[in-house]
């Protein structure tokens, strides 16, 4: 494979606490999630699921990120039970749900959560596409994956994604983690996902309507939920937010034209413009 990303520098995804393997034991009695944040990175994601918790009526798992979808599902039902309160612990129509922007992207991700909670509310967070591949590339520089320039990541993007042996670990967190441009193909992803699940199990939203607006997002998200608005002075403090540095207009002007065409298909697909 040709300039395939480093791993990790220190991958925590998987690992868990000795306090997790207590909870494992009583994974029978635990509540599966009823909703995921799906995606996608490095839109948002994180201020969303932070301010969720805030209602009474959400029950927090041991961690917003649980991974098992995309990578871990091969440590079994039991072992993603484990991450959630049990449900004599729950309170009547109390829910719990968990978040990882993996989810709308990774291979077989959607179809394995339709096979495990078919009736799974999704909520997908779109970011301007520009935007976006260009946070992902800081933040993979960052995790001490990327070590390609910005302009040479992103045109060796195709060829990086065609050499991936999806099977291979290297392969799989290449595709994964390269995949700046591709990831902001928004329409391909949501195509697919609209042919394993309802679109009515779907909530949209954009980037830039969380940023101005947090408190009508969350309660829109939480009639989504079937819950009631919260009420009361709540603060909406912005999480995971990345820094870097000026970007070159070739960039920009690159990224434009190569999304244009995806961000037409994906208006058409949803009858609208998303705001980011």
């Amino acid at each position: 494979m040709k300039h395939p990303l480093k791993p990790r520098l220190d991958d925590k995804r998987l690992k868990r606490s000795k306090k997790f393997w207590l909870h494992r034991l009583t994974a029978p009695f635990r509540a599966l999630p009823e909703f995921l944040i799906i995606g996608e990175m490095k839109s948002g994601t994180s201020s969303l699921f932070y301010y969720l918790q805030r209602h009474p009526m959400i029950a927090s798992p041991l961690r917003k990120e649980i991974h098992f979808f995309n990578i871990g599902h091969r440590k079994g039902l039991g072992w993603y039970r484990a991450h959630f309160p049990l449900r004599k612990n729950l309170t009547e129509h109390q829910i719990t749900g968990e978040g990882c922007p993996e989810y709308l992207f990774a291979p077989g991700a959607a179809e394995r959560i339709q096979r495990t909670i078919p009736n799974a509310r999704l909520i997908v967070l779109l970011r301007d596409p520009v935007q976006r591949a260009i946070s992902h590339y800081h933040h993979e520089i960052k995790m001490g994956r990327e070590y390609l320039p910005l302009f040479d990541a992103l045109t060796a993007e195709e060829e990086r994604i065609n050499d991936s042996d999806m099977a291979s670990p290297e392969g799989l967190e290449t595709y994964l983690h390269a995949s700046y441009k591709l990831r902001g193909r928004y329409a391909d992803h949501l195509s697919r996902l609209f042919t394993i699940f309802d679109r009515k199990q779907v909530l949209i939203l954009g980037n830039n309507e969380l940023l101005r607006d947090p408190e009508a997002v969350t309660n829109k998200v939480y009639e989504f939920l079937g819950l009631e608005r919260m009420t009361g002075d709540i603060d909406f403090p912005k999480k995971n937010v990345g820094n870097r540095e000026p970007v070159p207009s070739e960039v920009i002007s690159y990224l434009e034209e190569y999304f244009e065409p995806h961000n037409q298909t994906l208006f058409t697909l949803l009858g609208k413009k998303i705001d980011w």
